[in-house]
This record gives C-alpha cells, structure tokens and sequence, in this order.
C-alpha cells in the first residue's frame, strides 16, 4: 500500500477502509519512519449504528400512499449506507486518520408506462434522513410532476389494483402463499385484461426467482471485499392470440424483470404483480397489432410460418429448499489461507505483482406457473472460486494467469487443498511464461489441447461461439428500435457432417454426478416444464442429427427436446430462461494415450513442413471474450517442450473440429457458467457441465504469439 521509499518523497496517499487491513511489510515501513509522529491526527471510528426500526416504518409510510394509486406502478425507496475509513499520508509525514460516512436515499415513481421520478436525500447518517411529513410532501409533489410530464396511455387501465384487506398481513414462509397470488393474478388477468373488448390474453406465466448472493475476496492473505445481497424478480409472459401465432417473434421482444417483494405478504405480491402484468401486456399488444399488419402488408402465408408455441407434455415439480446459513468466518478463513501464498512463498513475493481469489455463491429457488397448467418449485445454487494472478516480463509488459472453480452447491465439499495447488500451479506457471523469451509469430499448424483447455474450447464451440448447437428462432422483422440476436445457422446441416467423423457429441442432462463430483448442468425437468430424456444425441460421426431446442417452434424443429434452460443475470440479479445446454459429452471413435497423441503431433507437424508444433493446456478467458492461453512449444525432433510468454488462439468454432485426429482414451468433468450466446454484452450465465476427453488433436489451429 505505502512503497518502500522516503517519506519526503512522498506526496498523497489516500486508501478506504477495504484496504486499510496494512501487512506487516508496511507497518515496518511506518514504524520505521521517524518523521509520521512528528503531526499525528486521529479521529475514532464513528459509530455506524442506527434505529433500523424507526428507518424502516419512515420509508414504508413515504411509499404506502401509493399502494392503491391506479396510476402508479411502483413506488420504492432506497437507502445505501457507505462507511469509509480514509488514511492519508502527506508529503510532510504526516499521517491522517478520518472517518467519512454517508447515506444515501432514493424515493423513485413509476406510472404503468415505466416513466419515473426520482427524489434523492443525502446525509452523514441515516438517522438524519427528514421527518416522514416532509418526505410524504415531497412525494406528493414528484407524484404530481410525474402525471403531467408523461399523459396516460390509452391502453394502460384495464383492470383496478387488487387489494384485499382480508389479506393485508397474511405471510407465509412456504411456495403456496406466492403461488396463491400468482394463480389468483393469472386468473384476474385472464379475465380482466383487454383493451375496448378486444386483445384478450390466452397465456400468462410468471417465472419468479428468489435468490441470496455473497461474494468475498482475499489478497495477499487478507479479505479485501465482502457483499451479499437478496433479490426477489419476476420475469412476467402474456401472450396474445393462439400457439399458433401470437405476438411473439416478430421483433426481438425482451422480457424484463420486475421487483417484488421479498416477504410473502399476498396483496404486496399481487400489486407488484399486477404492474408487471399491463406493462407487459402493452408491450404485448403493441407486437401483435405490429406483426399482423406486417402479415398482411408482406403477403405472408401464415401456414408457412412455425407456430409460435409449441404443444408439449409437461410435469409439475415442487423442490422448495432451504439453505443454511453459510460459514462466511470458515470460508474467508479458507480464502486467506490460499491468497496468503502470493505473500509467504519467497518467490511469488518478488515477482507478482497482484494477485486475488475470489469467492461466489448464488443460492435460491425458482417458481414459475403459467395459465396452461405448468407449475415447479426448483432450487438453483452455484459456487465459483476464481483465483488471480499478475506479473511484469523484463520488457514492462504485464501478463495474468485466471482460473475458475465452479461448483453445484455451497454443501459440497469444497477440496481447498486442491484449491491451494492450483494457485501454486497458476503462481509458478505465470512466472515461467514472464522469464520465457518472447517470440513473435503466426502459426497454422497442429496443434495438441489438454486439460481443461479441452473442455474450454469444447463449450465454446457447442454454447458460446457461433453457430451454435442451440436452437434459435430469428424474428419476423427488425426496426430502428429493436436489434437481432445472434442467428444460428445450424439448422440447414441437418444430416449433415459438421465435424470430424471421429466424435459423437450426446447429452446426459440427468447425470447428476462425475466421479463423485457434482455437476452443475444436471436436471430433469426443463424451465418449461417439459421432461428431458437422459440422454439425447446431437452428433453422430459429425453428423447433426437435433440442435437443442425449447418450445419455440422454428422450419426445422416444431417441438421441444427439454432444454429451456435457467439463466443467470447479475444486473438485476435474477433468473431468466432461454433454450440450452445441460451436461454435455463428447466422446470419441479414435482413442489413444497421450504419449502417442503427443508423437503423433510432432510427425504431423513435420508432414507439414514445421519443426515444431504447439500444445495448449488452459485459456485465460477474459471479460472482453479475448482467449490468451498457457502455451508450449514442443521440438518436434526431439519432443522436449517449451513454455511460450504469450499465445492467443482462433475462437473456437464446430467448424474447427473438423480438423479432429483423434483423442486421449481418458475422460475429464467440467463445470462452467457459460456465456449465454443470445445476450448482449454477455448478460446471461448458463449452468453447463462437460464431459470430455483429458486431450484432442487437431490437424490445424491458429495461434499468434504477438
């Protein structure tokens, strides 16, 4: 935190209180300083306590007026309390220690349109937020704007705000009260839902996610960060017209979460609730009046087109689960344990620069019930380590080595050992890329993928990469205001060969164990409700037999396989749905060990005219999508292997694994949240497990080493 260096030379150093925990390197280096007691201010640490009772009952009477309003959707307020603990070290050594708080509120207004306004306080404490006449004041004011800046859409009153007084403080801790309120919505709605008798809605469903996020860091042997968080969203459908055209997949139609709360209180869920459902069924409206003119003004035969949604057999699952409260004492305990490595082994202190693991859980349960039947509780949970490391090469460059850990619960046991050795993996492997020499070149030749590197490129090539062997419907028409999603072009290779005749790619979506180890991807019942069969080929011999698919209709496929998948989405935090992998393998007809995978390599590259070829064995794979790689070099003379400081590889495609020679007749389990496909900016997480073989061999692969 403070450089080792004189005190004179010193100018501003300002560091907040998630850093303030000072090793012991830097408290010598204070102790050492004669002149930082020379002018020495202290302030104690202020006192973050506030009545929590009185705050909350203030902030529940500044929105309760609004709780029968029928023009308003929402009324919130928020409070964010920031407690800092400022150290500052001037150039003349002094040292300074201040405390600085704030708390900072949000009362925000929404009208059916989702035009809001917003009313903010900010105060030293939130003790000091003003008296609940002045807020109700302010409000009523931020109310008044509200209606006169955005008139009332025609369409948005079709049904008044429930409110049950009966009801009012009826709570229950279980999934029969919130589906209660979700029936008697559906069945409002249903009936109620129309504008001047016409459009009424055939389907409505709503996918509620109840979910609990912790995330903790450690650097260098101490906790850095520490958050959690609870959410509560509803992602609201309503449909209008029939399965066989609907308002759907004319232009992109996004559906979007809604807040609700987080207690079970019926008629709080029901607002909420009833909100969500015209803002959607608006939108609704808008699509189907949209793409009926479009019909008719194109000449379209409706027969040609897909229906929309498609008929299918459902089952009904309730698997509410509770989770305990998590170790976080244990857990950060564990995490120092690991980040302390960077710090205490001699050689990592000199030559890494900055290191991290990091620590994430995501706990709750999902709820949909949709007017056709359809209803499920299911639990959803995921852990993800990611462990950091970065160094500086003898040129000034800085070059990082990442890894993930992805389990399928908090409950599992986590092998922290395992942990530890690889941060000791990824610690000395950085170090012996940064002390390699540095080549420049452009490679097209053999290359060997081992490891993880496998199950990598393996799910970005079938998920993430495009085409993809996700099934995807592309809408009718795009405007100015609606941009397409990525389309995948698989559908036409039906019975067609799209990669080497060697391998077989399968799902075993109900496989809920690797070798003792659980996979994230396991499931039975899909987010539609629809049965998945253990397993379900997708490649034979490199023929495409299906892509996986939902119950949306698309030319090629007019029923769904069960792969309506969970998605993850951190901002809001929720959970949405969208067609998808579970477990998937790859497996293959020509197996060997890697010992000769390995000769087998380096006499294909001299085939080629190379004297060398490369073997990858993992992927640093960045936010940006950009895929840096641990590289060797392997003399194909001699077999002796050489780390190489940088290597980016060509994206992975299915097209590239045409180029598959054959694989190691051993197999390894991974589990990944995937980046969904059809997101924009990598919105979504996919929970995805992999089964692959331990090492493949492509005949030709792309790497740069600039």
């Amino acid at each position: 935190l403070i450089k080792e260096t004189y005190l004179a030379e010193l100018e501003n150093y300002r560091f907040a209180e998630s850093a303030a925990i000072i090793s012991t390197k830097t408290s010598v280096n204070l102790q050492n300083a004669p002149s930082i007691v020379d002018t020495f201010r202290y302030e104690p640490r202020s006192n973050n306590a506030y009545n929590k009772e009185d705050l909350i009952l203030k902030m529940a009477a500044c929105t309760q007026d609004y709780v029968q309003d029928q023009d308003i959707s929402a009324c919130t307020m928020w409070l964010g309390y920031v407690i800092k603990r400022i150290y500052r070290i001037d150039n003349a050594g002094n040292l300074i220690v201040y405390n600085d708080n704030n708390a900072h509120f949000r009362t925000s207004l929404f009208d059916l349109n989702q035009k809001r306004q917003c009313l903010f306080y900010n105060e030293a404490n939130p003790d000091d937020l003003p008296p609940i006449d002045i807020l109700r004041k302010d409000a009523a004011e931020a109310y008044f704007n509200l209606l006169n800046d955005n008139p009332k859409s025609p369409s948005s009153f079709h049904r008044i705000r429930p409110y049950n007084a009966d009801m009012d403080t009826v709570e229950a801790d279980s999934p029969d009260a919130l589906f209660n309120a979700l029936q008697d919505e559906i069945d409002a709605n249903l009936e109620a839902l129309r504008i001047n008798d016409n459009y009424p809605p055939y389907y409505i469903s709503y996918l509620v996610s109840d979910l609990e996020k912790v995330k903790t860091q450690s650097s260098l042997g101490n906790i850095q960060d520490y958050s959690e968080s609870k959410s509560r969203q509803v992602v609201p459908t309503v449909k209008i017209g029939m399965d066989l055209l609907n308002d759907e997949h004319f232009r992109e139609h996004k559906n979007t979460a809604y807040s609700i709360p987080l207690n079970d209180n019926y008629n709080a869920l029901k607002s909420a609730l009833w909100a969500a459902t015209h803002v959607e069924y608006d939108k609704s409206v808008t699509n189907y009046i949209d793409k009926q003119n479009y019909i008719q003004d194109h000449h379209i035969d409706i027969n040609k087109l897909p229906a929309d949604h498609s008929t299918e057999h459902t089952t009904n699952v309730i698997q509410h689960k509770h989770y305990e409260s998590l170790n976080i004492s244990n857990i950060q305990n564990h995490l120092n344990e690991i980040s302390s490595i960077f710090i205490s082994n001699e050689h990592f202190k000199h030559h890494i620069q900055k290191s991290a693991v990091t620590f994430e859980t995501l706990r709750g349960n999902v709820y949909f019930l949709a007017s056709d039947g359809v209803q499920y509780a299911h639990p959803t949970s995921y852990v993800k380590i990611s462990i950091y490391v970065e160094s500086e090469a003898p040129d000034g460059y800085s070059y990082t080595n990442t890894q993930d850990f992805v389990f399928a619960d908090v409950d599992e046991e986590l092998v922290w050992d395992s942990l530890s050795a690889a941060a000791y993996r990824l610690g000395n492997t950085l170090l012996e890329r940064v002390q390699t020499p540095d080549i420049k070149e452009v490679y097209d030749g053999p290359v060997l993928f081992v490891n993880e590197a496998v199950s990598q490129i393996f799910t970005l090539a079938c998920i993430q990469s495009s085409p993809t062997l996700i099934n995807k419907r592309s809408a009718l028409h795009y405007d100015s205001h609606y941009h397409p999603d990525h389309e995948n072009s698989l559908g036409s290779f039906i019975n067609k060969q799209i990669i080497s005749n060697i391998l077989d790619i399968y799902t075993k979506d109900h496989l809920d164990s690797y070798e003792g180890h659980a996979l994230i991807g396991s499931y039975t019942i899909d987010a539609e409700g629809v049965p998945v069969d253990k397993k379900t080929q997708l490649v034979h011999r490199g023929e495409l037999i299906p892509l996986l698919t939902n119950r949306e209709s698309t030319a090629n496929y007019s029923s769904s396989n069960g792969h309506q998948r969970f998605l993850f989405s951190d901002y809001p935090m929720g959970v949405f749905t969208g067609p998808g992998a579970g477990t998937l393998v790859l497996s293959s007809h020509h197996k060997t060990s890697l010992q000769k995978l390995e000769k087998q390599l380096c006499k294909q590259a001299l085939e080629d005219g190379y004297s060398y070829a490369y073997i990858i064995e993992h992927l640093n794979v960045k936010e940006d999508n950009t895929l840096s790689c641990i590289a060797y070099r392997i003399d194909a003379r001699t077999g002796k292997k050489k780390m190489v400081r940088y290597a980016n590889i060509q994206d992975p495609t299915l097209w590239q694994f045409r180029s598959a020679l054959a694989t190691s007749n051993k197999e390894t389990y991974w589990n990944a949240l995937a980046t969904y496909p059809f997101s924009r900016q990598g919105k979504f997480k996919m929970p995805v497990s992999v089964i692959t073989p331990t090492a493949i061999l492509f005949k030709n692969w792309q790497i740069s080493t600039y």
